[in-house]
């Protein structure tokens, strides 16, 4: 079992590095549309196996992709502050996966795989949406700024 729990870390930080690929400047964002199915994949797989996972386990499997994902996307902010670069991007992903969390539960809970699905929809936009009109906004990595060189899509 332990080796699965180490695949689930491995399946989570593929989610961060097609998430960093569809980033622009030089990315490709069509990426976004396929970047949240490993994190999808290991939702699923701790939804049916609940018995060996902590209720927290979707916030932990999810942690290693969303870090990978802010840390290759915002690395330049080292550049100002290495102090605030490390807090932006351990704690914006730390969010994302607070998020991501959120959505594990209410897919639970809900017990309606179309309903769980429509809460990560809501509970994605309710936080980009916060971080767009709190004190620490960051909106950097929304993914609609994923489709800015190529806004004609």
């Amino acid at each position: 079992m332990k080796s699965r729990k180490i695949h689930l870390v491995f399946i989570s930080l593929f989610s961060g590095v097609l998430l960093s690929i569809a980033w622009p400047e030089r990315g490709f964002p069509g990426f976004l549309f396929i970047g949240f199915v490993p994190l999808l994949f290991i939702e699923d797989f701790i939804s049916t196996k609940p018995e060996q996972f902590s209720k927290f386990s979707a916030l932990f499997y999810s942690y290693p992709g969303f870090l990978l994902w802010n840390g290759l996307t915002t690395w330049w902010i080292y550049n100002s502050t290495g102090i605030g670069a490390i807090m932006a991007i351990v704690l914006n992903s730390l969010f994302m996966s607070i998020v991501f969390q959120l959505f594990h539960y209410s897919k639970t809970k809900l017990k309606n795989r179309f309903a769980g699905y429509c809460a990560l929809i809501f509970y994605w936009i309710a936080f980009e949406y916060l971080h767009l009109n709190w004190d620490l906004n960051w909106p950097w990595l929304n993914l609609g700024n994923g489709f800015a060189s190529w806004y004609k899509w």
